[in-house]
């Protein structure tokens, strides 16, 4: 899946740091974001210069810490079509997925290319930018975006995404702890999302895959004790064995792991764990994972 990273400045006709409430620049963005989902998604119009065609969008997620996820369509979903918004990403869509980061620490939008939604990128971003502004510029304030733009071509935008839907899967079938929510990831666990996506083969339980994985692996003494983990996840198939070079990386364990050990290990007929307790336990916790039902 191709998607582009755009960064964005928000900008106002006067210098100014906090608006009379109080809020930052980027909390006055947020807080149009929040609104806009408390009401239905009815504050925001996305459409082309005009308005003559106004497009339909919803959030996938209640808005939280400066971070918002939402499906902006290339027309108007009536209320009897709402299966619309079902799709997956690889079936013909009429959406893309938009992620929206409005913290202090980043201002950025996560842009997901789906040319049979939208064909021109930059026409897209140039749409988004017009449903903000025209709220933004009641407060003084306007998105523009950076020309600083990055096109990725896997999948660890909607990887990382998917960490942000955890509140989702926590209320629903409580497999998430309360403390693992986006702002808890650490720079391991981020970077096993960027690297093991691809391989994922469910993305919208990814960040419970990725958690999980990690987790377990994080306490373990010596690479086999995390190779365990990794086969168990490989056995319950929630994961595709991801590349060597992408495995060592993580768990740095370039000096302590070959590539034929790599292999040998987590090979689908290597049955050297079935036994192990962690491996037993790692096996449970994946395949509760595979079994929600979404």
């Amino acid at each position: 899946m191709n998607y582009i990273i755009c960064p964005y400045r928000l900008v106002s006709s006067e210098i100014w740091y906090t608006n009379p409430d109080g809020l930052a620049p980027e909390e006055v963005f947020f807080d149009v974001i929040r609104e806009d989902f408390l009401i239905n998604n009815q504050t925001i119009v996305f459409g082309d210069k005009h308005l003559k065609h106004v497009y339909s969008h919803i959030h996938i997620n209640k808005p939280a810490d400066g971070i918002a996820l939402l499906k902006i369509a290339n027309r108007l979903v009536e209320e009897d079509e709402q299966q619309v918004w079902n799709k997956f990403p690889g079936e013909d869509r009429q959406f893309a997925t938009l992620f929206i980061v409005s913290r202090k620490d980043a201002t950025c939008f996560y842009i997901e290319e789906n040319e049979k939604a939208f064909a021109n990128m930059e026409d897209y971003i140039n749409m988004v930018c017009r449903g903000f502004n025209a709220i933004l510029s009641l407060k003084g304030l306007a998105v523009v975006p950076d020309k600083h733009i990055v096109r990725q071509n896997d999948n660890y935008g909607i990887m990382y995404i998917s960490a942000v839907i955890n509140n989702h899967l926590k209320a629903s079938h409580g497999a998430v702890s309360e403390e693992s929510a986006l702002s808890k990831f650490d720079e391991k666990m981020q970077q096993a999302t960027r690297l093991f996506t691809s391989s994922l083969v469910d993305m919208y339980k990814a960040s419970l895959v990725i958690q999980t994985l990690y987790l377990l692996t994080q306490n373990q003494m010596g690479i086999k004790r995390k190779l365990c983990v990794l086969k168990a996840a490989l056995d319950t198939s929630v994961l595709v064995r991801p590349g060597y070079k992408d495995y060592i990386e993580v768990f740095e364990c370039g000096n302590e792991l070959t590539k034929y050990n790599y292999s040998r290990c987590t090979n689908p007929k290597a049955h050297k764990y079935e036994n192990d307790p962690l491996y037993k336990n790692a096996y449970r916790e994946f395949m509760k994972i595979k079994e929600l039902d979404l």
